[in-house]
C-alpha cells in the first residue's frame, strides 16, 4: 500500500509547507537583527566634543546614528509578515489534514472487503479455537470419568474460557459478530428499529423504519435493536404516562 506521503497532492502541500517555514525563519532572523540595529543606533553618543574630537584624532571612525524611524518601520513590516506567516502555516496544516482525512475516505473504502473478509477469518478461527479446546477438555473428562488418571495438562486459560460469558475471548469474539452484523446491515434498504431511547427518529418504545445505514448507527449507540413488529408510534397518552413516571 502506497502511503500518504507519497500521494501527489500531499507531496506539494508538503513542499508548500516547506516553502512558509523557511519563509517564517527568515522573517524572525529578520525581526532579530533589526532589534540588534535599534539597540544599537539608540546608544548615547560620546558627551563633549573633546571626546568625540579625541577619537576622530585617533583614526576611529565617527560613530553615526542609524535610522530609527526607518528600523521601526521596517521592524513593524517584518513582524506583520510573521503573523501573516504564522496564520498562512497554520492554514497549509489545515489543509493538509483535509487531504489526510479525504485520502483515509479513499483508502479504507478500497481496503473493506479485505478487512470484512478478514474479520469473518477472524470468527472462523475462533469457532475453530472453541470446538479444539472443547475436545481437548472431553479428552481429559473421559479418561477420568472412565476411573483412570489422567496424565494430560490441561490446556485451558482463564481469559479462553467461552463458557463463561466474560471472558476475554467471549467478548472479543462477540465484537467479531457485531462489527460483522453491522456490515451487513448497513447493505439494507429499510430496517425496523425499537427505539430505546428518546432521539430526533422517534420517542422510546416506538418502532422506526430506518436505512440500513441508519439503523446501524443506532444498534452502535445502543440507542435502538432490531425488531421485526411493524413501525408504530407510541400513543400520546402513554409518552405522557411515560414521562410523569419518569418525573
Amino acid at each position: 500500500m502506497k502511503t500518504i506521503y507519497q500521494n501527489p497532492a500531499y507531496i506539494a502541500a508538503t513542499a508548500q509547507l516547506l516553502e512558509l517555514t523557511k519563509a517564517q525563519a527568515t522573517a524572525e532572523l529578520e525581526e532579530i537583527t533589526l532589534l540588534a540595529q535599534l539597540g544599537a543606533s539608540t546608544a548615547p553618543l560620546p558627551e563633549s566634543a573633546l571626546d568625540r574630537a579625541k577619537a576622530m584624532l585617533s583614526g576611529k571612525p565617527a560613530e553615526l546614528r542609524q535610522d530609527i524611524a526607518g528600523l521601526n518601520i521596517s521592524l513593524g513590516d517584518a513582524r506583520a509578515k510573521m503573523a501573516l506567516l504564522r496564520s498562512a502555516i497554520h492554514e497549509q496544516h489545515s489543509v493538509m489534514r483535509a487531504l489526510v482525512v479525504s485520502q483515509s475516505v479513499l483508502v479504507n473504502a478500497n481496503a473493506k472487503q479485505a478487512h470484512i473478509k478478514a474479520a469473518e477469518g477472524i470468527k472462523a478461527a475462533l469457532a475453530s479455537l472453541r470446538d479444539a479446546m472443547a475436545t481437548e477438555q472431553k479428552i481429559r473428562n473421559d479418561i477420568e470419568a472412565a476411573g483412570f488418571d489422567c496424565h494430560f495438562e490441561g490446556l485451558e486459560r482463564a481469559d479462553l474460557l467461552f463458557l463463561d460469558s466474560e471472558s476475554m475471548v467471549v467478548r472479543f469474539a462477540a465484537n467479531v459478530d457485531q462489527y460483522l452484523m453491522l456490515h451487513e446491515l448497513r447493505g439494507e434498504a429499510l430496517v425496523n428499529v425499537h427505539l430505546l431511547v428518546d432521539i430526533n427518529d422517534g420517542l422510546i418504545n416506538d418502532v422506526v423504519q430506518v436505512s440500513g445505514v441508519r439503523a446501524a448507527e443506532l444498534l452502535w449507540l445502543h440507542a435502538g435493536e432490531l425488531t421485526k413488529n411493524k413501525p408504530v408510534r407510541v400513543a400520546r397518552s402513554a409518552r405522557q404516562s411515560h414521562e410523569a413516571a419518569l418525573s
